[in-house]
């Protein structure tokens, strides 16, 4: 509330003005205290739950998550003067709930799940409630989309997702978790269940992981050394640190024996520091952009003395060790012909202040410690070639190390998780601001964090402009007009980001795996609103969305048919998604209301979704993706393989993105088949 990006001076005493405290109950009658009003510039509630000094924890944590979905600078338009951290949805308000209680100088998340059973030690009677208390209060005051930077370690469907599932369908509520840190761990058990951790876990939520990405301010102090942007433009870099927190980092991947490859090492998760060597070009400047170069190890290896070897167009790493001599190191390996210069200090990381200014660039890097070994004994073995890649994009094609990925084929779950993913590296609000009443302005504090934590808030700042889209009627005219408007349902917000999410075709971090589409990295693949929400004037013309939302299914069998006729300008991506039933823990599948996407071309041509033949009965999200459509009539079939009869119909929405014509036609739904006539 202190931060410039939330601040509202005519709030200040937000805690203590009793005119601003009130007390919402949850489904069982427990009240939470909270600030509400929704007057405040940014900040309509904030429930403090277990925290009594009524503020975020000590780092940032919350304000940096909500800076991403709303932050706006206090004093300025968040449209016509946006800074670099104003959030993805400026003018959006939020409801916060505050689960960190900061006592001793030590953090600790506590959500109202954890204080079902009152012998717990964490729980008191400020903070009881079940694990969607969260979401009853906040829905009652108006909130509809919800971002969750917190979870478990648990892979698995857990009671606490049968809650969170049962209220999403009940409340039709769009509720996205991080998918979690742990995308290293590498053991059998992991590699198998996957490491999204629970409540990400849950069928009627969104899963987000984090993609690599990218900000221009980062700099570099060499001069002169420049990146390109995604229209070729050039960036100018100022600071060789942010360069290496960012997508145009240096990476490392393996191959094995001539195979794919198998490892990647990002150099922003366990090394701290980065330096340049002396005045030289920097190393995006000096090897370009998307190369790619084989790394080896120096002969010999402290490069103490000439290199021995061929090095032309190789990356050489060479150590610390056999001399302090360091401007000769340097000079050896750029008379080596070698492309660029790795110095591997494998104690403290210093600053090499070399003599000469090299022609070719050359780094310092803290020590390496891949989970195969030590690099330069790796780089010993021929089984092995490392290589030096400065591919990249915008955001690239990178998911992070770091990011969380879901199950493999052989496990009992395999739904797709993560669903989604979105930019992981965030510069967004701080803690902290410094208001001058004299002045009537705010000096901003702003942060650079990473995690699936900040990537799923700008999955949900993306959200609640898909909906803001719909409510304020762009759709479908992509214009704004009152009279188009409607609210859409959670249901149609999912499908309409899985439709317009792009496919990655880079490399998964924590592995160096390719990424495909439908994989245990991206799933639905990266969100992008540039292909969600065309706008009149802005996007192409011939690129339309075509939507349907509140259908319904009642029994097995039924089925109904939908229709875009595709232009061919552009590639044709249809989703389906629904908001299944509760399911029950440790029973499989998971999925209870099945339902089908199948897609016929004007020739005939079947595509089913998820590229499940004859059907997906696994996940209640479905895409289908045809690269270069057919000119002519589609036809969108949604089927119900099957449906419980004894709960309500079962909902759901479809979304068609691309080059469509937008006077798309549905027809008539379907009876289930009769029932077969009893013998004679």
């Amino acid at each position: 509330m202190g931060s410039c990006y939330f601040w509202d001076p005519a709030y200040a005493d937000y805690q203590d003005n009793p005119d601003n405290i009130k007390n919402t109950a949850d489904k069982d009658g427990i009240q939470f205290e909270h600030f509400f009003n929704t007057e405040h510039r940014k900040v309509m509630s904030y429930y403090w739950f277990r925290d009594a000094q009524k503020s975020d924890d000590s780092i940032g944590h919350g304000t940096h998550v909500g800076g991403t979905i709303a932050g706006a600078m206090y004093g300025f338009d968040p449209i016509s003067n946006p800074d670099l951290a104003t959030g993805v949805a400026p003018k959006a308000k939020l409801t916060f709930f505050d689960i960190s209680e900061v006592a001793d100088g030590t953090d600790t998340l506590v959500t109202p799940g954890d204080c079902v059973e009152s012998s717990n030690n964490i729980c008191n009677e400020r903070a009881k409630g079940s694990v969607t208390s969260i979401y009853e209060v906040q829905h009652e005051e108006g909130a509809r989309i919800s971002s969750n930077s917190w979870g478990t370690t648990n892979p698995t469907y857990d009671n606490d997702c049968r809650e969170i599932d049962a209220f999403a369908r009940q409340y039709d509520m769009l509720i996205l978790f991080a998918a979690g840190n742990d995308g290293t761990a590498n053991s059998a058990s992991a590699l198998q269940t996957g490491t999204v951790g629970a409540p990400a876990t849950c069928k009627n939520v969104l899963a987000i992981g984090a993609a690599d990405n990218w900000r221009s301010d980062y700099g570099d102090s060499i001069p002169d050394n420049r990146l390109l942007d995604t229209n070729g433009n050039q960036i100018t870099i100022n600071n060789l640190d942010g360069l290496f927190a960012s997508s145009k980092e240096l990476y490392f991947y393996v191959t094995v024996n001539g195979g794919a490859r198998s490892r990647a090492f990002d150099l922003t998760k366990n090394i701290p520091q980065y330096f340049a060597w002396g005045n030289g070009p920097g190393l995006i400047d000096g090897l370009g952009i998307n190369k790619e170069f084989e790394l080896v190890l120096a002969d010999p290896e402290d490069a103490c003395s000439p290199l021995n070897g061929d090095y032309t167009n190789k990356v050489v790493l060479f150590t610390r060790q056999g001399c302090d001599d360091l401007g000769a190191k340097g000079s050896n390996v750029e008379s080596s012909n070698a492309v660029a210069g790795i110095f591997m200090e494998d104690s403290t990381a210093i600053k090499l202040e070399g003599g000469s200014q090299f022609q070719v660039p050359i780094i310092t890097i803290r020590f390496i410690s891949p989970k195969d070994g030590d690099l330069d004994i790796l780089l010993k073995d021929a089984s092995y070639r490392f290589f030096v890649s400065t591919k990249g994009g915008s955001p690239s094609e990178y998911t992070k190390a770091f990011s969380s990925y879901g199950p493999s084929e052989n496990n009992d779950d395999v739904r797709i998780m993560p669903q989604l993913v979105a930019p992981g590296v965030v510069l967004s609000a701080g803690t902290d601001g410094n208001y001058d009443a004299s002045q009537g302005s705010c000096t901003p504090v702003v942060e650079t964090k990473q995690g699936t934590s900040m990537a799923c808030p700008a999955a949900a700042g993306a959200a609640t402009l898909v909906r803001q889209y719909f409510m304020e009627g762009f759709y479908p005219s992509g214009a704004k007009k009152a009279e188009d408007g409607f609210e859409p349902t959670a249901s149609l917000l999912t499908a309409m980001l899985v439709a317009g999410a792009s496919s990655m075709t880079g490399l998964a971090l924590r592995n160096g795996q390719p990424l495909s589409l439908y994989d245990a990295n991206q799933g639905f693949g990266l969100v992008d609103l540039s292909k969600t929400l065309p706008l009149s004037g802005v996007t192409n013309a011939d690129y339309n969305i075509r939507v349907w939302q509140k259908e319904s299914f009642s029994d097995d069998g039924q089925s109904k048919i939908f229709k875009v006729t595709s232009n061919a300008q552009h590639p044709l991506t249809v989703s389906l998604a629904w908001l299944d039933l509760p399911g029950t823990p440790n029973t499989f599948p998971i999925l209870t209301n099945d339902l089908d996407l199948k897609i016929t071309s004007p020739s005939g041509s079947v595509t089913w979704g998820n590229q499940k033949v004859n059907g997906d009965r696994t996940n209640n999200i479905e895409k289908v993706v045809i690269d270069s459509p057919e000119r002519g009539e589609y036809t969108l079939e949604v089927i119900a393989h099957a449906i419980n009869p004894n709960e309500d119909p079962q909902m759901y929405s479809v979304a068609a993105v691309g080059g469509i014509d937008p006077a798309s036609e549905e027809l008539a739904s379907s009876p289930p088949p009769p029932a077969p006539s009893p013998p004679p």
